[in-house]
């Protein structure tokens, strides 16, 4: 029932509306900020003081997206595991029937040990970041020197574990200056890794991500970067989830990003975010907080007229413009059902990522 109310509310979206009728179909929430890497594309390391929800408060709220008709939790950070009750806290989440997700840098999954409490824990998928095909890249980006060992034996340590397919695992890269030429040969260590899939963002400069000048991509991109983009995902033998529409921007969001505006936004409406402290925004982009979890119940929260108005200004695209893959896959496909566009609503591999990135 919870899944056809998410398709109708998702069809309203395509059609103008702009409250949505049930809560949002995925909810990320960034438990901590603490982080043991030092990435050059991102300084939430840097964050000294910590105020993250306690383990009741956190349970309250995981019950209440519940509650509002959630179907996804997607865990993020900082290093989800650093947090010590976060696979309590997934484990609950499974126990109400949410699917749930982590991002994760693999530093705490490093033994087969840790690896099966991650899987015990009922996530539905792992995200591993891995910025390049080799030590030197990846360590250099991370800011670690054994970050990339530490993140292949997560990999293998989860694949081994695992029950059948759960969870399945993925490769998460950030494409930046300094791994943009090495795509490729990531790719080929994540075929021969034999994980599920790579998923990709473009590097992006939204305040709390803001990447140093060696890792970020100035507003030029390659040459042919549109074009290569699309040959790996087509040689990917599906491993790579994207559609080409969606990997094109990469070079948009580089060089004409106000352009990406044609493309209505549905965070806000379909997601929302959780910062660590409790606060309430529609996406990564802090641009504007509905509430506090501190203050108010979560449906209370996403039901209220500040939520509204939010809304109201993404709709009139008075909003920053970002990338991510966490919201710009279902963008193109409402987009596409908008227009009717019905070749591209249909194509499987944008069809399947972008409601997977909302309800498993």
């Amino acid at each position: 029932m919870r899944k056809a109310l998410h398709a109708i509310n998702l069809l309203r979206f395509a059609a103008g509306a702009e409250r949505p009728i049930i809560g949002p179909a995925k909810v990320t929430w960034e438990v901590t900020y603490r982080c043991n890497m030092r990435c050059k594309h991102c300084h939430l390391w840097q964050v000294k003081e910590h105020s993250d929800l306690t383990t009741e408060e956190a349970r309250t709220f995981i019950s209440d997206v519940k509650q509002a008709g959630t179907l996804h939790i997607s865990f993020s950070g900082g290093e989800p595991f650093l947090r010590e009750d976060f696979l309590e806290l997934s484990s609950y989440a499974r126990d109400l029937g949410l699917a749930t997700a982590v991002n994760t840098n693999g530093t705490r999954l490093v033994t087969p040990q840790s690896a099966r409490q991650a899987c015990d824990a009922g996530l539905s998928a792992v995200f591993v970041s891995l910025d390049g095909p080799d030590a030197d890249t990846h360590n250099a980006l991370r800011g670690r020197p054994n970050a990339f060992d530490s993140a292949l034996r997560a990999i293998d340590n989860l694949l081994d574990q695992r029950r059948g397919r759960t969870p399945l695992v993925f490769i998460n890269t950030t494409v930046n200056r300094g791994n943009i030429e090495a795509l490729e040969e990531t790719l080929a260590l994540a075929r021969a890794r034999r994980v599920d899939g790579m998923t990709m963002s473009i590097i992006q400069d939204v305040g709390k991500y803001s990447p140093e000048d060696e890792a970020n991509l100035d507003a030029t991109s390659p040459d042919g970067f549109s074009r290569r983009l699309r040959k790996l995902a087509d040689e990917s033998g599906g491993l790579i989830p994207h559609s080409n529409e969606y990997l094109d921007h990469f070079q948009t969001y580089l060089e004409r990003p106000n352009e990406l505006y044609k493309y209505r936004c549905a965070a806000g409406y379909a997601t929302a975010l959780v910062h660590p402290n409790g606060e309430v925004y529609p996406c990564p982009v802090p641009f504007a907080c509905m509430g506090n979890l501190r203050e108010k119940r979560f449906p209370d929260i996403w039901f209220s007229q500040e939520a509204d108005e939010i809304r109201r200004r993404i709709k009139a695209n008075r909003h920053p413009i970002c990338w991510f893959d966490c919201i710009a896959p279902l963008n193109v496909l409402l987009h596409n059902i908008r227009r009717m566009n019905l070749r591209s609503v249909l194509h499987r591999r944008t069809l399947m990522h972008a409601l997977r990135k909302v309800s498993r």
